[in-house]
């Protein structure tokens, strides 16, 4: 599930986060459904390495639809990134409580039933959110100001930053750094080195 978070966190940067959600939905319901169905028809009905394949294909369809969401909520919320993300975060964390505390209410100790709760559950979760998703275009966004000049909705101190020496300031229009006071220890550290320097240059003056 997670190994397969590369590739397809490259799908939704480059194709957008609705196809991304759409293949996550797809995937979800191509692996639990034919599950579902190998469960009812008992044991020896499918083989291992298809079942593992199949549930292979719902953790790729639950990580492609959990990056569809981050996408979107990184975009739409630029300023908020982090209170954002976190709730597909928290969401996608807590739906197996979810699933699990609703199908146990609905229909307790029916596995069969379960697993087609998590097909159909899942597929419209993620399939039908799809038409509501906006994601911002690049003309959308404005730069930052960067003289007194432009409009006062931008902000006005965000300025280029340039590489500076350690006691200066690292940007164009702020007040330079003072110099930190020196500390006891350096002033008593530099008034025993000028004695003892003095010391050493005595003999000579009187040679």
């Amino acid at each position: 599930m997670y190994a397969s978070g590369i590739p397809f966190g490259h799908l939704v940067d480059t194709r957008g986060p609705r196809p991304g959600a759409v293949l996550g939905a797809i995937l979800l319901g191509a692996g639990y459904f034919p599950i579902k169905k190998a469960y009812d028809d008992g044991a020896g009905s499918m083989s291992v390495p298809t079942v593992c394949f199949l549930s292979f294909l719902t953790g790729c369809g639950s990580c492609t639809a959990f990056q569809a969401a981050i996408k979107v909520a990184a975009l739409n919320w630029p300023a908020h990134r982090g209170t954002a993300t976190a709730f597909p975060l928290a969401a996608f964390g807590l739906s197996a409580l979810f699933f699990t505390l609703l199908s146990g209410l609905a229909f307790p100790d029916d596995t069969s039933k379960l697993l087609l709760f998590l097909a159909i559950g899942t597929f419209c979760l993620i399939s039908v959110p799809t038409i509501l998703i906006s994601v911002p275009r690049p003309h959308q966004y404005q730069a930052l100001a960067q003289t007194e000049d432009q409009p006062p909705n931008l902000h006005r101190d965000s300025n280029s930053l340039e590489r500076t020496s350690s006691w200066q300031s690292k940007y164009k229009n702020s007040h330079p750094l003072e110099e930190p006071s020196k500390s006891p220890f350096s002033i008593a550290f530099m008034t025993a080195a000028n004695s003892s320097s003095s010391v050493r240059r005595a003999p000579g003056r009187n040679s």
